[in-house]
This record gives structure tokens, sequence and C-alpha cells, in this order.
């Protein structure tokens, strides 16, 4: 199959309209993506010891429940599978509600870190938010020191400058 509840690699898929499970006047709908891999790793426990095992052609399957009117994701899910069975294996997981948020912002705070020198970084939240500037943060900032920029650039900036 070909569709959202049966993916396949380099494709996103979006369900129809689902009604929502409380609210049945809001609608849900599903996406999904499977994103193709060499190979994968497992945690197995072999005697009394835990060991990593690689599992080769697995794949990744991501999928989303989202508010159709808001597009405010409620439900992320992550799991492997074999790509030969299309049996998941492992340990999958999902991020709920304000997880969900604070997992996107994990992954774009790895971004704007600076890694410059070989050692380790060690760095709040807060910090981090100072640092990477999202959209509206950037807006919001322009917005609440409209003065103090234009003063600066009337007074500041020249051709040569720029």
């Amino acid at each position: 199959m070909d569709n959202y509840q049966h993916p396949k690699p380099g494709k996103t898929y979006i369900s129809p309209a689902l009604p929502a499970f409380g609210d049945k006047t809001r609608r849900v709908r599903i996406a999904s993506k499977v994103l193709p891999s060499t190979d994968g790793y497992e945690y197995v426990k072999e005697r009394d010891e835990v060991v990593v095992r690689q599992k080769p052609d697995a794949a990744t399957y991501i999928r989303a429940k989202f508010l159709e009117d808001t597009k405010g994701v409620f439900v992320l899910t992550i799991q492997k599978f074999s790509a030969d069975t299309g049996m998941p294996y492992g340990a999958g997981f999902s991020f709920v509600g304000e997880e969900i948020g604070r997992f996107c912002e994990f992954l774009a705070n790895i971004q704007s870190v600076s890694l410059e020198h070989g050692g380790s970084v060690n760095i709040s939240d807060a910090e981090l938010r100072k640092i990477a500037l999202t959209s509206q943060q950037a807006k919001d900032l322009v917005t609440d020191n409209e003065e103090l920029i234009a003063e600066v650039l009337r007074n500041s900036v020249t051709k040569s400058d720029v």
C-alpha cells in the first residue's frame, strides 16, 4: 500500500480528516514519514549484560497526530522497524503535548551552539534561548527596539559599512 498507514520512503503522507477524539466538531490528521537507513541499532540483553546490536536494513517511522485547524501536533511517535518485514523492533517512543515543543527546541538548540573548540558544552536552556532566536523572537526584538535601531541606522551605518 502507499498511504499514511503504510508509508513508503521518500514521501510524506497526511491522512484524511478524522473526527477528534474528545471533540467531534474538530478534525484530526495523521502525518507519517519513513526515513530509510542502511542500518539501525537496538539494545539487546545477552546473559546479564545489555549490549547494542547492529540491525541491518532498518528504517525509522515518524507519525504526528495534529489538529487540522491549528496544525498543533499533540502526539509525535518515532519507531524503528525492519524494512524487510515491516515489523517494529526496539523501543519506540512518543512525545506528547508540551514535550514536542521541548524536543524541537532541543534539536534547534544543537544547531545554535558553537562547537569551535573540542571541549564539552554545558549550557542552560535560558542561555540557549538568548543565542538562538525564533522568527517571532527576532520580530519582537525589532518591534520592541524600533526607535533604538532607527537611531543606530541614522548615525552609525554608511554605504561602506554595508
